[in-house]
């Protein structure tokens, strides 16, 4: 835990790691104080989650320069101390008079608008918002500083470009107290505010944007029932005696724990059920307690069993069809979560606390892991779109030939082409999806945009749905065309609609696009990571051929010649907006 380390075993830790991880992922870290610290802890915390971060430092006090300098790095952190906009403001401002103080607010605010305007094609941009807290916490009337921070927060929140994350650090010092966030001496003496302890919080923090943009965010929560989702042990208390509500001082914990948890569920996350107990002692619960805040409609899978709860999870990621390092783990007994973590060490397990009154703390904290900036429609509906998914493995069962089951389903698919409106929900695809996905790009909506904006990109999103319901975008293709060449950039699909022959269809109408354009010649790529073995041979599966290959890259090529189009009989195609450079329908 990064928290406990010392800064010398970071930065031991941290050169280790540099030779063991590939470094591809640059980011520029720009300042008007001195922040070198922070280098070594944001390289290491993201290089222990396996994402290879080298981190530049901009020139002290440079930030508007530095910006033209570092827009072409994959990320930038900004510091832009409001105590620094003019050396020593946090006193000085009020002694401005009313003009002074509008002319250096305005100066300010048209530096943040040149900030804005450097930096709105880079991916990913983390800039701090202004705070006058650390200087001011002591003061009991408002006075100009407080009001410069003000009215900067406001400027930012309403022009900032969507590229931009702003980071209210007030949050961060709160946690730690102002005494263990600020480093006064430092601070008189060279400008370096913050503290180590800062830092590594600060950092812990931040990195949930960076996982999830890599498609590191975890997919599945899973709960043990008993002294976990209420106080109590349903097989000894009985129905009754279990509590979950504000009837009592245990029961209103419970109670705030369920509201947390079922509003992830509302935004995507999967919840789960991993429980020693009498499967209907479990369903009791949720059938006859109508006050109970988590329903039986927000939770997608249930293991309630007696069996090893090792072996219970890996089950739930195999139903689920996800990695074993997608689950987050909640139980109260020391046995259960030692138990995991010895023989599932990719599954994140976390305890109760001992002190039950810190336990709604704790989820509040594990909510990070599942970080998403944007909600989409797909994530609304994730625990309704998993319960079709059973009633169509139920229909399945009655079927010997496949051809029959997916006829049967009534599959439709429709592709939409450099669709605007998609954006979101097409950049959190190459974030999440790993298991198809043929070359594992992850691409910002920034990246997306700029992509649909460029003559050389096509991008197509691919909409399913059946008799059963809507899956809706669950599938990405990325066609680049330059001097010449046409290669398939990115090709994905959502595990979930997979063994239904979408993506074989889905290839068919890309192809067919590039190739009604008289290109001569497709290049795909296959790079294989440990999760998309599956996707090895798909493009030999679909008549490309094997023409550049190295340990990084296979790389296929299929002419025009012999490309045959086929239409599906058993999947109905239509297309959603047949101008490449105009929004398509809002779906």
């Amino acid at each position: 835990m990064i928290k406990k380390m010392k800064f010398s075993e970071i930065i031991k830790a941290n050169n280790e790691l540099s030779t063991s991880i590939n470094l591809d992922y640059e980011i520029a870290i720009l300042s008007n104080i001195t922040i070198t610290q922070l280098q070594p802890i944001f390289e290491y915390n993201l290089r222990k989650e396996g994402i290879g971060a080298t981190c530049l430092l901009g020139e002290y006090d440079n930030i508007v320069q530095d910006s033209n300098r570092f827009q072409d790095k994959d990320a930038v952190v900004i510091f832009w101390e409001a105590c620094n906009v003019v050396d020593g403001l946090q006193y000085k401002i009020n002694l401005l008079n009313d003009v002074e103080f509008s002319e250096l607010l305005e100066k300010t605010k048209n530096e943040l608008l040149y900030l804005f305007n450097q930096l709105k094609s880079t991916p990913v941009v983390i800039l701090n918002k202004f705070t006058s807290s650390v200087f001011n916490s002591h003061v009991l009337k408002e006075d100009k500083f407080d009001n410069f921070c003000y009215q900067l927060n406001v400027f930012l929140t309403q022009k900032a470009p969507d590229n931009f994350f702003l980071i209210d650090i007030e949050r961060i010092i709160n946690q730690l107290s102002i005494k263990n966030s600020v480093d006064f001496r430092n601070y008189y003496t060279n400008k370096n505010l913050y503290t180590i302890e800062f830092l590594k919080s600060y950092v812990i923090y931040t990195s949930e944007i960076f996982k999830s943009i890599k498609g590191k965010t975890k997919k599945a929560l899973i709960f043990d029932c008993d002294n976990t989702l209420w106080d109590g042990i349903i097989g000894e208390d009985g129905i009754d005696g279990i509590k979950f509500d504000g009837t009592t001082p245990k029961g209103v914990i419970f109670e705030e724990v369920q509201s947390i948890i079922k509003s992830l569920a509302k935004q995507g996350v999967v919840i789960g059920l991993c429980s020693k107990n009498n499967y209907n002692d479990v369903q009791e619960v949720f059938e006859k307690k109508n006050f109970l805040v988590l329903a039986e409609d927000d939770i997608v899978i249930k293991k309630i069993n007696w069996n090893n709860k090792a072996s219970n999870l890996e089950d739930i990621a195999k139903e689920l069809n996800i990695g074993i390092d997608s689950l987050v783990f909640v139980d109260d007994s020391d046995f259960e979560i030692n138990l995991v973590r010895d023989n599932l060490p990719d599954v994140l397990a976390y305890q109760v606390p001992k002190s039950v009154f810190n336990y709604p703390e704790l989820i509040r904290k594990i909510s990070n892991l599942f970080y998403k900036r944007n909600i989409t429609k797909e994530d609304k509906l994730r625990v309704k779109m998993y319960k079709d998914e059973a009633e169509r493995t139920i229909i399945k069962s009655n079927f010997t030939d496949i051809d029959s089951y997916i006829s049967s389903l009534g599959l439709e698919i429709i592709l939409y082409q450099n669709d605007k409106k998609l954006i979101r929900r097409i950049s959190q695809l190459t974030n999440k999806t790993n298991q198809f996905n043929l070359t594992t790009k992850r691409y910002t909506e920034a990246e997306i945009e700029n992509k649909m904006n460029s003559s050389n990109f096509n991008v197509i999103a691919l909409s399913v749905s059946d008799r059963f319901g809507d899956f809706g975008i669950t599938g990405v293709a990325i066609l680049e065309t330059d001097d010449s060449i046409t290669s398939i950039d990115t090709f994905l699909l959502s595990c979930r609609i997979l063994g239904r022959k979408i993506e074989e269809q889905f290839l068919k109408e890309c192809l067919k696009i590039l190739f009604s354009n008289n290109i001569s010649n497709v290049i795909g790529s296959y790079i294989p990571t440990p999760k998309n073995i599956q996707v090895k041979s798909f493009y030999c599966n679909a008549g490309f051929e094997v023409y550049d290959e190295n340990n990084q890259t296979t790389k296929y090529i299929l002419s025009r010649k012999n490309f045959k189009y086929q239409k599906s009989t058993i999947i109905k195609v239509s297309y959603g907006n047949q101008d490449q450079r105009n929004n398509g329908p809002d779906i």
